[in-house]
């Protein structure tokens, strides 16, 4: 939610009532995106830094935030909650690439590599394996990966996408524009 002047608010609502349960601004007036609850207390969202985007879990109630982990995962989307683990697709290594974070924050690591980008991930609970569109240069294919058996990758050890002609552009302009 955000008013007038720009303040950025997570609001719950009692969908019965309509009636305003708990509004949450982070201290430093973060933008909210995709929020997903995690349990009856607390939601994931990814959230706005000036580093980037990262992945927050939120208590609106308590207004309490902690950032998980705390690190730039360029583009961020199709959040996915099992158990105690965070799914979603990030644009980290300039593709859409499949990762998971623990919700303490501790793990957070990639699981399956694209050659050109995943998109919406869903668990198939039968057997804990994650159905992803796969693009290909034929066009869109679903695969499945296994969290259990798939080759994994810390996102510390993910080399981050570089974009040479956009940081060649940037470098010609004159002044920068707000």
């Amino acid at each position: 939610e955000v008013n007038f002047v720009n303040d950025f608010y997570i609001s719950v609502y009692n969908i019965t009532t309509g009636k305003l349960i708990h509004r949450y601004q982070s201290p430093i007036n973060h933008y909210f995106f995709s929020p997903v609850w995690l349990d009856n207390e607390h939601l994931i969202s990814i959230i706005l830094e000036n580093e980037g985007k990262m992945l927050a879990r939120i208590n609106p109630a308590k207004e309490t935030m902690d950032i998980i982990p705390r690190k730039d995962q360029g583009e961020i989307k199709h959040l996915r909650i099992d158990s105690d683990t965070l799914y979603y697709i990030s644009g980290h290594s300039g593709k859409d690439e499949f990762y998971r974070a623990t919700l303490n924050g501790d793990t957070c690591e990639r699981i399956g590599e694209a050659r050109f980008g995943f998109a919406y991930p869903a668990q198939n609970r039968s057997n804990g394996e994650w159905m992803l569109s796969d693009y290909t240069s034929n066009g869109y294919r679903i695969i499945g990966i296994d969290p259990r058996k798939s080759t994994t990758k810390p996102l510390s050890q993910v080399e981050p996408g570089t974009y040479k002609l956009a940081d060649e552009l940037a470098k010609q302009e004159e002044s920068t524009i707000n």
